[in-house]
């Protein structure tokens, strides 16, 4: 299976890597021999699915604490967001922060 993607992380575990895309982010078992990845968040807002200049970009990721962030560069004209999703319920985000231009890094300290 071929995915295109902008940002990678590994699990805190080291089981598992986040790939974030076009279309969300997908989870990757690194102890499944097939490395088939898993759609875990859908972009409501991805590349082709609404109408073009509002897509939503989804452009850094991070995950640490439980908790996988994503930085929202929405248009890169606009203010952004970093959206906080719990694992493992990853239905609807737990929290969003409002976030300077193009957040394209996310550091635990």
């Amino acid at each position: 299976t071929k995915i295109e993607g902008r940002s990678l992380t590994v699990s805190e575990d080291g089981y598992a890597l986040y790939l974030n895309g076009e279309l969300g982010v997908n989870r990757i078992n690194l102890e499944d021999p097939t490395f088939k990845p898993e759609l875990i968040i859908k972009n409501p807002k991805g590349k082709g699915l609404v109408p073009e200049g509002s897509e939503e970009h989804w452009y850094s990721l991070s995950q640490f604490d439980n908790k996988l962030f994503i930085g929202n560069a929405m248009n890169y004209q606009v203010m952004g967001e970093v959206i906080v999703f719990t694992m493992p319920n990853y239905a609807t985000p737990s929290i969003r922060y409002s976030v300077n231009l193009n957040p394209n890094s996310i550091l635990k300290y």
